[in-house]
């Protein structure tokens, strides 16, 4: 078309594993740094899923002298989605020289993607996100020129 190019690149993925987990030596092992399972006793799901409360915290318990039911990855954090797109021409100026312009966006729609929650019960923030995901970025634009000789 012209010389001109147009590129997408498109991401989605459903969302990183993650455990909850309990601090310290619940299970009575001999180990104070270990990070156990706490026990499923509701429903992890709340009735409506926000950043704020991504996971029902009353729906867990803090195990004694045993391990906890809850399973390895058993909950996930949210889907991540985003699109890239990059708009170029090249310009013939004479025989041998080339002029190339470039207009490129990263994460064009400005999708917010966040992380996975706090994960130790017990903290004040368990079950909440209070992060974005990994190499999260607000949409950006890049522009530029390339000269081919």
């Amino acid at each position: 078309m012209g010389n001109w190019r147009l590129d997408l690149i498109q991401v989605i993925r459903s969302g990183q594993p993650w455990n909850p987990q309990v601090p310290g030596d619940l299970a009575n092992v001999g180990r104070d740094d270990a990070y156990l399972r706490p026990n499923l006793i509701g429903n992890p799901n709340p009735s409506k899923r926000t950043a704020e409360r991504w996971v029902n915290p009353e729906a867990f318990d803090i195990p004694q002298f045993s391990y906890g039911n809850v399973g390895r990855n058993s909950f996930r954090s949210g889907a991540v989605c985003s699109t890239d797109l990059a708009l170029s021409k090249q310009f013939l100026l004479s025989e041998t020289i080339r002029l190339e312009f470039r207009a490129e966006a990263f994460n064009l729609f400005n999708v917010m993607n966040y992380g996975p929650p706090e994960l130790t019960l017990g903290e004040s923030n368990f079950g909440r996100i209070t992060g974005l995901a990994d190499n999260q970025y607000p949409r950006q634009f890049q522009f530029g020129m390339r000269l081919s000789f």
